[in-house]
């Protein structure tokens, strides 16, 4: 009898271990929810230009918080609020400092990732800042796409994330192409290596044109549970030449981002 239920008690653990080779992918936005999100940019710029150099450090943290509602008719009301704290230093320069706080209103499609946002309440902000910054979340996310799909441990998959971004009078257009790997799955959460292939092409006002290129790797975690990703950290390095009135300047700029997120039922 003994042998037996260890028999058993082997099988079971083995059919355990078996279940954890895959991850069913399938990331949404789920009812009745609260996404605390923490995130932390940290930009380092070197910038080289007429036989000189200059630093600018540059540091982005944006502390958020995504309220979902109770499922109607299919859609799911989203409240999304934002604190972003942006923060510059250059050699030879006072640094300087911005706060921005905004909450937008809208709906997110059962099953889906990714809210439709419709309103914005941002009281220090001028009218037309906060259409630009509505207009550019929702064109933003509109370009972040996950497949729902199972993966088998070391199986990939790739995201292409395009960015224009008006600057200066002109525009920017990036685009990050990412390739996740699922590395394990352990303890109801997926865990995935990251790597980025970047490029950029820009014109901006006063004749500034650039041209760049860069990679990086990082990490993200997906919890099972929640369908969510609570982790997700980089480090981007990027290599930019850039011209204005015939002088060409050279920029290096290393990017380091960590982003982590707690799922919980809402009051």
């Amino acid at each position: 009898m003994k042998k037996a239920t260890l028999f058993i008690t082997a099988f079971l653990m083995a059919g355990a271990m078996k279940a954890q080779d895959s991850v069913t992918l399938d990331i949404q936005l789920l009812p009745s929810k609260k996404y605390e999100q923490a995130s932390v940019q940290n930009i380092q710029m070197d910038v080289e230009y007429g036989g000189g150099a200059q630093k600018m450090d540059m540091k982005i943290s944006i502390n958020g918080e995504i309220n979902t509602k109770k499922e109607t008719n299919g859609m799911i009301p989203v409240v999304m609020g934002t604190s972003m704290s942006m923060s510059m230093e250059m050699e030879g320069m006072p640094g300087n400092s911005n706060d921005v706080k905004m909450d937008m209103y809208g709906k997110v499609k059962k099953g889906e990732f990714v809210p439709v946002f419709d309103s914005i309440v941002a009281p220090d902000m001028p009218s037309q800042a906060k259409q630009l910054a509505l207009e550019g979340v929702k064109d933003m996310l509109t370009k972040i796409d996950y497949p729902k799909k199972t993966l088998k441990i070391g199986e990939t998959f790739v995201q292409d994330v395009p960015i224009d971004m008006p600057l200066g009078g002109g525009a920017v257009k990036i685009n990050d192409k990412i390739t996740y790997t699922l590395k394990k799955v352990e303890s109801k959460k997926a865990y995935f290596d990251v790597v980025h292939n970047i490029s950029m092409d820009g014109s901006l006002a006063d004749g500034l044109s650039m041209k760049g290129s860069g990679n990086g790797t990082g990490k993200m975690v997906y919890d099972i549970d929640t369908k969510y990703p609570v982790v997700n950290n980089g480090e981007m390095s990027m290599d930019l030449d850039m011209e204005q009135g015939g002088m060409p300047m050279k920029m290096k700029m290393v990017t380091k981002v960590s982003q982590t997120t707690q799922v919980s039922n809402s009051k």
